[in-house]
């Protein structure tokens, strides 16, 4: 039987290596986003020659787009404060968590979070050689992107790997058989989108939330899942809560007596360009957003 130590080494070394692939991930768009600004530049110098040529006043027009910082400031002002204050679903979450439980079949044991893990650096999304343990009971995550003014019609848009928040349940199979896992997660947040296109841009908004659930034993086997939440959208001014209680379901063949470990990542992601277009997607602020891993149901197929 595994000790306790073993598990937590074995969860250890999984975490270390997913750091290290998340790392070359980022060390790769950046080498992308420098050969795409030297191609950028180049063009837009050809860009800006064209429009001056035919009468086209290039300050202007910044001053011109750059007016729609103040209109998106009272914009958010107005719409961000009633997510921010409202009251929180702690209560509410435990009590489905013991309803939900109910649900499924004979045998079935509903498996605790172990806790969570993410990039350190979880405003920029900095390079680091390991992650770092969080409580998975409350988990916090956001994405934002601002942006008011004209850029150019001719850059275009490069934007970082979403930062991952793997979500960890570990377990050991009584018996050799292939089992059913279902992960139970509520989200409670908001999303904003705001984008209003003007002369010369191509301005947009765009968030999302991508989930994936892997299975470890000896070797890692992960599932993509559709995008719950995929708002792309340009000259409008949506937002909303995301209060959504989710189920990610998975079958695998497991062995008798040797530790299980399953990830369910989460990653959200905001983008929004020119015309003061601002996207975010936000489970971190307030006592009200948040992800609540509720539990793992685990039960013989």
């Amino acid at each position: 039987m595994p000790t306790q130590n073993g598990l937590d080494q074995l969860i250890s070394d999984l975490i270390q290596g997913r750091a290290k692939e998340y790392a070359g991930a980022l060390q790769r768009f950046e080498a992308q986003k420098a050969r795409q600004a030297k191609s950028n530049e180049a063009l837009a110098k050809e860009q800006i020659k064209y429009l001056m040529s035919i009468g086209v006043k290039i300050n202007d027009l910044k001053r011109e787009q750059s007016k729609e910082a103040k209109p998106l400031e009272a914009y958010l002002a107005e719409v961000r404060p009633p997510f921010l204050s409202r009251p929180g679903a702690q209560t509410a979450d435990g009590k489905n968590r013991a309803l939900l439980a109910t649900r499924f079949g004979a045998g079935t044991i509903a498996v605790p979070p172990y806790g969570a893990f993410a990039p350190p650096d979880q405003g920029s999304g900095g390079i680091s050689s390991g992650w770092v343990f969080s409580d998975a009971g409350n988990l916090k995550i956001k994405a934002q992107s601002t942006g008011s003014g004209w850029t150019g019609f001719w850059e275009a848009i490069a934007a970082p790997p979403p930062i991952p928040h793997d979500v960890i349940f570990t377990f050991i199979p009584a018996e050799t058989r292939s089992y059913n896992l279902n992960a139970v997660l509520a989200f409670h947040g908001f999303y904003v989108l705001k984008a209003n296109s003007g002369f010369l841009e191509k301005a947009f908004a765009e968030v999302s939330i991508d989930l994936q659930l892997g299975v470890h034993q000896y070797v890692d086997q992960w599932q993509s899942f559709p995008r719950p939440l995929d708002a792309n959208k340009s000259n409008t001014d949506e937002f909303d809560d995301y209060d959504r209680t989710l189920f990610f379901d998975s079958t695998a063949p497991l062995r008798q007596g040797d530790p299980v470990v399953v990830t369910v990542r989460v990653a959200v992601d905001a983008i929004a360009n020119d015309s003061g277009s601002y996207a975010e997607i936000n489970f971190a602020d307030g006592t009200a957003n948040y992800i609540q891993p509720l539990f793992l149901c685990v039960t013989p197929a």
